[in-house]
């Protein structure tokens, strides 16, 4: 699991996997693969797009994920981090 999955709060099946990739659009933390992945499970998915949007509310919600340092937060455990960066779930 990595930390965007960690913060966040979605787990790695495949509905959090798709709902990860709005969440990041929104935080402005994307990129191209992310995007087309998206895409391609909306086609296929495609009454899960309003469902989607709030995913990227949340995304716009929280800090800048992209820019975090980490290693700032050591001594935080992670309910007070998400709270920080406004990830709450």
């Amino acid at each position: 699991m990595d930390m965007k999955h960690i913060l966040s709060g979605y787990e790695m099946k495949i509905e959090d996997k798709l709902k990860l990739h709005p969440f990041l659009i929104g935080n402005k933390s994307y990129n191209l693969l992310g995007i087309v992945y998206l895409v391609t499970c909306t086609l296929f998915v495609p009454e899960m797009i309003f469902k989607l949007r709030i995913d990227y509310r949340k995304g716009k919600a929280t800090k800048k994920l992209k820019h975090v340092e980490l290693q700032n937060f050591a001594k935080y455990n992670l309910k007070e981090l998400r709270e920080t960066l406004n990830a709450t779930i």
